[in-house]
């Protein structure tokens, strides 16, 4: 890639958290005038909410999750064999054969964490990941924020 190509990207980010700092901040400010309390920023800017869910009947949640579990396991076992099975002394830079493995392990891992909590789950109702468990209805009424252009 091209610097030219990394500084139009850099800018259009750099923009983007610029556009959406002050509109934060001038969203933060009306409502804290209103008497209301404003959103984090981090949920102002990218408001998801994860209190929809999807339900999946177990005949179909089974083989996707140990389609997914094996894709999971087989990025981990692809990270590893390349970090195993490339000769050191033939490279110019040895410590950069660690990417693969940053790169491909920890993804890998993701993968294979929610191929498992897919056989795991006991019910339609249940969350896929565990950190919602704690989560009842609707943690975050994202709607509320009322941010422009979305």
């Amino acid at each position: 890639m091209s610097t030219t190509w990394i500084v139009v990207i850099a800018a259009v980010v750099a923009l983007f958290l610029l556009s959406g700092t002050l509109s934060y901040i001038f969203r933060a400010r009306q409502m804290r005038s209103e008497g209301k309390e404003p959103p984090s920023y981090l949920r102002y800017m990218f408001p998801v909410s994860f209190a929809d869910r999807v339900p999946m009947p177990r005949s179909v949640r089974w083989p996707l999750g140990v389609v997914v579990l094996l894709g999971g396991t087989l990025f981990v076992l692809l990270g590893v064999a390349l970090m195993l099975l490339v000769d050191l002394s033939s490279l110019a830079h040895p410590s950069l054969i660690v990417v693969p493995l940053l790169v491909f392990g920890p993804l890998g891992a993701g993968i294979g964490y929610v191929g498992w909590r897919m056989l795991r789950m006991k019910s339609e109702d249940e969350p896929l990941l565990g950190i919602m468990r704690r989560w009842r209805g609707n943690p975050t009424d994202t709607a509320k924020y009322d941010r422009p252009g979305r």
